[in-house]
């Protein structure tokens, strides 16, 4: 078991670090590639260099410097979740625990909540809208940063 769990750590990172090559055929269509040699011949000249990707963050946010006296009061917070996922019960508790009212909605359960959490950015949960601050992933500083606790 540890030998796999080994060889799937040596792994993880290479395909993390992998480039991406793109080329057009003919009929318009976009085709992406991991290595240049598997681009046909007849594309080749199209992958001088690596295809760039954008750079995807856990949480791509901004945060506005707030005393505690504006903290929850005047934010509107929603959490979207899921029900097996632990990040999200761990923020739920925090939220709790910190007397912050908030809106919960489960994304496989509500409509209006999987239609919230697509236009959130979708991908993964939780994701915790704070006023017009969206955090992706439970992270307890960043969340009492965005509150202003």
């Amino acid at each position: 078991m540890t030998r796999y769990f080994l060889l799937l750590c040596l792994f993880i990172p290479s395909v993390a670090l992998s480039e991406v090559y793109k080329y057009v055929t003919e009929d318009g269509s976009s085709h992406y590639v991991t290595d240049p040699q598997d681009v046909p011949a007849q594309y080749r000249d199209q992958v001088d260099a690596p295809h760039k990707l954008p750079t995807i963050m856990k949480s791509d946010f901004k945060l506005a410097e707030m005393n505690s006296e504006s903290a929850t009061n005047s934010k509107d917070v929603e959490i979207y979740v899921t029900s097996w996922c632990g990040a999200c019960k761990a923020a739920e508790k925090f939220l709790k625990a910190n007397k912050v009212k908030f809106k919960r909605f489960d994304i496989e359960k509500s409509s209006t909540g999987k239609k919230k959490h697509q236009q959130a950015g979708g991908g993964g949960v939780p994701i915790i809208k704070v006023g017009d601050t969206y955090l992706k992933g439970f992270s307890e500083p960043q969340l009492r940063q965005a509150l202003g606790l």
